[in-house]
């Protein structure tokens, strides 16, 4: 199986692979595109192991403070909390709701939490919480807002039915 949040990407004729969140290398200066087989390798397996942390990714971005400018007296905003929530749904393998995200291919299109919090604005109040208005795409510009959690009910995917074959 392929990584999630591999970034892969071309400069004056080399190939890197770098790790999406933490911005971490794991492969640098190659001569030819990693293929999809080479990264779902145990060889590929092993390199990333190496290079990524094991905890949780989604801790390392908080540590800017508040250079984003929506900290609240030095602590992570609301805001910021929904910002790494999304972060870890999408792409923490070890987060409890990967399954229903990030698993299911669920990606987040926002460039930064800057973008993010441009296109939907400060949270309206503790009681309001994220939600995608296409609950089948991803959190892009324009697919989220927010929402009570009587809205958000009623926004959800159809349930599975058991069929009763005796």
């Amino acid at each position: 199986m392929i990584p999630p949040g591999l970034k892969i990407y071309q400069s004056r004729g080399r190939w890197y692979v770098y790790h999406r969140l933490t911005n971490t290398p794991i492969l640098q200066s190659i001569e030819q595109r990693p293929t999809p087989d080479y990264l779902a390798s145990p060889e590929f397996d092993r390199l990333y192991k190496q290079a990524v942390p094991t905890r949780d990714i989604t801790k390392r971005p908080w540590r800017h403070g508040g250079r984003h400018g929506a900290s609240r007296g030095g602590n992570r905003s609301p805001e910021f909390q929904t910002w790494l929530g999304m972060l870890a749904r999408c792409n923490t393998p070890s987060c409890t709701g990967y399954a229903n995200y990030g698993a299911r291919g669920i990606e987040i299109e926002f460039t930064s939490f800057e973008h993010f919090l441009a296109d939907i604005g400060p949270k309206p109040t503790r009681g309001h919480w994220i939600d995608r208005i296409d609950s089948a795409g991803n959190y892009a510009p324009g697919n989220v807002r927010w929402v009570t959690p009587k809205e958000s009910a009623k926004n959800c995917r159809p349930r599975k039915t058991l069929s009763n074959t005796v």
